[in-house]
């Protein structure tokens, strides 16, 4: 029924829609082909051509290109939309996969992945609900039970997929709110909004953590003075005596610590903070523990480490 109407509409697209002949679908297959066999020849044109990891092209240098880009003109051809994407955009990338590339965090992907990315892009699945994706809702169950297992937890655990470092520590400084609030004192945030005690609420870190965890306290309502910043020792790793020192002090004060976020990979050294000790800690004071493994969990899956590594 819909290849029907799509075909009905399509033999109307001159007068109604000049531009359905982009549409992804059965009456378009060539069209896909030589959109893809043109990307494809794009980026085989960037690896070939990437001798060092950057042009060295300016801010000013190109803002002046994309100055004369007027978003308002007719579709043009595909050779000279990709003459303009590659002046624009691809020969100044950065190549992560360029064996002098040593700055941040950014590393090359594997073909399967791009493989992948390109499948479900153009399909374009909804996970949201199974009436939406089928199969892809549960290869996402799938792989969310597989991570579960490979880390350890047990079969109670679960998960969901992030944008990254920063929504992950997002979600976890939400679930550890929201968890203390329900817990401790009876309160539903969801439904009731933040209790009155929640600029009380204190949250530990490694001065070495990764700045959305301050980021996400301010979301959360809590407020960057929520966070309480413990010092590393001379590995960059978060000093558990001090982090118990100061837990007390913020009873001390008044104040209720609701939760310790721990690094297993720091974002500037990829040190690992003594994930037990503090495990022990969080433990004793009823604190929520989030760990921030954006190398860590990586870490389990490889047989380099040993249990008995002291690592963690």
């Amino acid at each position: 029924m819909n290849t029907v109407i799509t075909r009905q509409i399509a033999s109307e697209k001159d007068s109604l829609f000049p531009n359905l002949e982009h549409l992804f679908c059965d009456i378009n297959i060539h069209e896909y082909q030589n959109a893809m066999y043109r990307t494809q020849q794009s980026v085989i044109a960037f690896l070939e051509n990437s001798r060092q990891p950057f042009s060295g092209v300016s801010p000013e240098e190109l803002r002046k290109q994309f100055e004369s880009v007027d978003l308002n003109a007719p579709p043009v051809s595909y050779e000279a939309l990709f003459e303009e994407v590659n002046n624009l955009y691809t020969k100044h990338a950065i190549a992560f996969h360029h064996p002098k590339y040593v700055a941040h965090l950014n590393c090359p992907v594997v073909i399967p992945a791009v493989a992948a990315e390109a499948m479900i892009s153009s399909i374009n699945s909804s996970l949201d609900t199974w009436d939406q994706s089928a199969g892809g809702t549960l290869m996402e169950q799938k792989l969310i039970e597989w991570t579960c297992k490979e880390i350890g937890f047990g079969e109670s655990s679960d998960g969901i997929f992030t944008s990254g470092g920063s929504q992950s520590n997002l979600m976890g400084m939400l679930l550890a709110r929201d968890h203390f609030s329900m817990t401790f004192l009876n309160h539903n945030i969801k439904k009731d909004g933040l209790p009155e005690e929640a600029h009380r609420f204190r949250i530990f870190v490694s001065e070495a953590a990764h700045f959305s965890i301050q980021k996400s306290a301010s979301i959360l309502g809590l407020g960057e003075q929520a966070i309480v910043k413990i010092r590393t020792d001379r590995s960059f790793r978060m000093n558990s005596i001090l982090l118990e020192d100061a837990v007390k002090r913020e009873i001390e004060n008044g104040n209720i610590p609701i939760a310790v976020v721990a690094t297993a990979g720091t974002t500037d050294f990829g040190n690992i903070d003594p994930l037990i000790n503090i495990s022990g800690i969080a433990k004793k004071y009823s604190l929520w523990f989030h760990v921030d493994a954006a190398y860590g969990c990586a870490l389990l899956l490889t047989k380099k480490i040993s249990p008995s590594n002291q690592w963690y």
